[in-house]
């Protein structure tokens, strides 16, 4: 007898049903589908249609498999699990699953209000709210933008110089203010327009007036939709934000989530003990919350805390292998005790400018490992109140975007009890007011600080490698390794320093020793450049260096070393550099090499407008841009200019300015290469032309001259100009080689783009459906193995030869006739 395909699954299914159910003795599955029939029984064949349907039912050794679709609901579990019996909820083999956390506004709720601005009657208030699940701003004044890609800019904007609104019903105000040079952002509810503040005035009716904007008031939403876009008739998903929580977890034991997006939702850990939450995605998790101090994290963390991420609190708890992304306060919250987070990409939160972060850390005996967190709008991770706990192998990167007195990784007023910073990189930080990579603000004491690494690509005013403030108590500081910044490390005179060390350490700048407190020994100072390549995450010594066997024996921190004594620095010779970071958000395509570039240490650069962003031009980062972008004005315009001083003379004879992450190719219409003559000013143009989507690669005579000026030329009106990356080279640059094999495909969307190493292992998977995907990654040099999924089925599979750094947007272009447009 052949069987058809759905018998097949149905068999396969019963067959590990039954297997499952004679391992787990009375373990039940139970079956979840999206617009099952009412009635069903959470059997394969009858479906339950909610997955709490299923959570009211289970105990200990159920699994509750969910099948494709969005769920909008909130699970909360009836029962817990045992340590032999775990309860499970995940998605069925890989499908995808979202549980949402409001509604769908019908198309027929909705009524035109005025132009391209549509109403609806809601029962709840909205907390966010979505259109085809991208991101929509609550009215605003001014109406900067808010992205990652040019900064959180929205919070820089200065209220106080603008024309007041017009704003006759104050419902749902929400003004979020500091200064440029604030250490916080402060929110509050005002009832009348703030003259004098800096920051943005957000929620009123009054202020909707630009595409994307929303406001609620009176139980009515109103949307001035994307393009303008009739809700009624466009098919476009308008989604609210209304539930706290998708999965809430508190006070149960032994569950485990896999593999399920959460989007407008949280999950709640708080009181759980043996909960896991594993491959899960967490989007848009929560929203502005009311701080009247802004420092939300000074006193001792906890659910009562404002502004929370993912909680996970409790007490062995653990949250591993999740992306978790876009959030007003924390990325993660951990607290309680015994809890791990670990191999997870979190970043891009604390739009707030409070003290939240990305992750947020405190209670006892907790580990943070093998994370790449990024972009917070004060620290990137913040550790305050932290106890016998562990941060180590994480990536850290991209903090100060709103604020500054900040850090990657920071506390204050603590002891650490035994808390130890080591194996972590701490990189790129925005704040051009100050920042450190690793700060121990007042009255911190018992922290093991050992073998990071802390750098910047760009040209940071004021980064430093160690932050302190007084008094530090019983704080060690061993084989850190730091490059490019403004200083290391300078004990002074000032007292409030009780037996701290400072041995082995690689420092920028001199070690000022004048206090007896302060152990230090054996650092040697980074002017014979000793790393390997520091500018591609290289920090390895290089051979013959003085580092290198020049360190001092600290008993369980150099353990292992080679030669005949600890080698100073973050890097021990002659065994298997560490590597940081969640394996799957580790930076395959960043930085770029290009033959011939030329170091951008110490550049310093300039912009035209956008001067708080210039250096995101060179931090390594494709997903970052300077741009000509203003509260003003968002046009190119003749007499625009980014400018480049490379401190040095050296010959080179072309400029790569890349522009692929840009959403509005915002590349230069026209353009202008003037160099520095070298006494009062910039001479005549070397180089003219126009920009070219993702890549501007602008040729000329060998130059010397250390600075140089790129200029627009004419004023083509919108989009702005942006520079994702610039490089400059003395080189001829190769071109991108792609033998193709496999199928050829004909005009098609595509739907995932994978990247292949040679011996299989997956870099990189960018999945159309997922929120924020992008194509703008840089693929850098070597042989990979491309697939291209396409939205009619057709698989397309392309061998690649990078002969330089090239956008995947590029490679998919050439891999066939794929249509880019999202």
């Amino acid at each position: 007898m052949i069987l058809s395909a759905c018998q097949t699954r149905n068999l396969r299914t019963s067959i590990l049903v039954l297997a499952a159910a004679s391992i787990a003795g009375y373990a039940t599955p139970r079956y979840v589908q999206t617009g099952a029939a009412s009635g069903g029984t959470g059997t394969f064949n009858a479906p339950f249609a909610t997955i709490q349907a299923a959570a009211s039912i289970m105990s200990g050794g159920d699994t509750c498999y969910v099948w494709q679709g969005t769920y909008y609901e909130t699970v909360r579990p009836t029962n817990s699990g045992t340590s032999s019996l775990p309860m499970v909820f995940r998605n069925y083999q890989s499908e995808t699953v979202t549980v949402h956390g409001g509604a769908v506004v019908p198309a027929s709720s909705w009524s035109q209000h005025s132009g391209s601005i549509y109403k609806a009657t809601l029962s709840g208030t909205p907390r966010e709210l979505f259109a085809d699940r991208q991101y929509m701003l609550r009215a605003r004044h001014p109406n900067v933008r808010y992205d990652r890609a040019s900064g959180f800019c929205m919070l820089k904007a200065p209220v106080g110089t603008e024309t007041p609104p017009t704003v006759s019903d104050w419902n749902g105000a929400i003004l979020i203010s500091g200064s440029a040079s604030a250490w916080v952002s402060t929110i509050s509810q005002p009832n009348a327009y703030t003259a004098t503040a800096a920051g943005i005035l957000i929620g009123p009716l009054g202020l909707l007036d630009a595409p994307a904007e929303w406001a609620y008031t009176g139980g009515v939403l109103y949307l001035w939709t994307p393009g303008g876009a009739d809700p009624r008739t466009s098919g476009m998903a308008i989604e609210t934000a209304t539930r706290d929580y998708g999965f809430d977890l508190s006070s149960r034991n032994y569950i485990v989530v896999k593999g399920i997006t959460l989007f407008g939702t949280n999950i709640n850990m708080n009181g759980a003990t043996y909960c896991t939450v594993d491959g899960c995605n967490v989007f848009y998790h929560n929203s502005i919350f009311i701080a009247s101090n802004g420092f939300v994290r000074e006193v001792e963390t906890s659910f009562n805390s404002k502004g929370k991420g993912v909680v996970l609190g409790g007490n062995h708890n653990t949250v591993r292998n999740c992306d978790i992304a876009h959030a007003w306060g924390d990325g993660v919250t951990v607290y309680g005790a015994d809890n791990t987070l670990e191999n997870c990409k979190i970043g891009d939160c604390d739009w707030s400018g409070t003290d939240c972060a990305p992750v947020t850390a405190a209670g006892s005996r907790q580990i943070v490992r093998y994370n790449t967190i990024y972009d917070g709008g004060r620290s990137v991770l913040n550790h305050s109140k932290l106890h016998s706990s562990q941060i180590i192998y994480n990536d850290m990167f991209g903090s100060g975007w709103i604020r500054y007195d900040l850090a990657m990784a920071y506390t204050f007023g603590t002891d650490g009890q035994g808390t130890v910073e080591a194996y972590n990189w701490l990189h790129e930080a925005y704040s051009a007011l100050g920042s450190a990579g690793i700060y121990h603000d007042n009255f911190s004491s018992n922290h093991t600080v050992h073998h990071n690494v802390v750098w910047t690509s760009g040209t940071n005013a004021r980064f430093f490698g160690l932050g302190f403030n007084l008094p530090q108590t019983n704080e060690r500081f061993y084989n850190n390794s730091f490059y490019n910044l403004t200083g290391g490390f300078t004990v002074d005179t000032a007292s409030g320093w009780t037996n701290c060390s400072y041995v082995n350490n690689i420092y920028p700048i001199a070690v000022a020793h004048v206090n007896s407190s302060v152990t230090v020994g054996n650092n040697i100072s980074d002017s014979c450049q000793p790393y390997t390549d520091p500018e591609f995450g290289d920090f390895t010594l290089r051979a013959n260096m003085p580092q290198i066997d020049a360190g001092r024996v600290v008993s369980s921190y150099t353990d292992g070393y080679q030669g005949s004594a600890p080698d100073v620095g973050a890097y021990e010779s002659g065994i298997t550099p560490w590597v940081p970071g969640a394996d799957f958000a580790r930076k395959v395509w960043q930085p770029m090499r290009i033959p011939g570039q030329i170091s951008r240490r110490g550049w310093k650069v300039f912009g035209s407008v956008g001067s708080q962003w210039v250096n995101m031009a060179i931090d390594g980062r494709m997903d970052t841009r300077w741009d000509t972008y203003s509260r003003y004005d968002s046009t190119q315009q003749n007499s625009h200019y980014y400018q480049v001083n490379m401190l040095a003379p050296v010959s080179y004879n072309k400029i790569l300015v890349f522009a692929a992450s840009s959403p509005r190719d915002c590349y230069a219409r026209s353009y202008s290469v003037a160099v520095y003559d070298g006494v009062s000013a910039f001479g005549p143009p070397v180089a003219t032309g126009a920009g070219t989507d993702s890549v501007t690669i602008i040729t000329f005579p060998t130059q010397t001259q250390p600075a140089f000026r790129i200029t627009q030329i004419s004023s083509p009106g919108s989009p702005p100009w942006g520079i994702d990356e610039i490089v400059v080279v003395n080189d001829n640059t190769p071109g991108v080689q792609m033998p193709r094999t496999g199928v050829s495909g004909s005009t098609s969307l595509w739907s995932r783009v994978r990247v292949f190493a040679t011996n299989g292992r997956l870099l990189c998977s960018v999945d159309r459906a997922h929120p924020g995907a992008s194509l703008s990654g840089i693929v850098g040099t070597g042989a990979y193995a491309m697939r291209v999924e396409l939205a009619d089925g057709t698989t397309l599979r392309r061998s690649l030869v990078v002969a330089q750094p090239t956008p995947l947007r590029t490679l998919l272009r050439s891999a066939g006739q794929i249509t880019l447009a999202r």
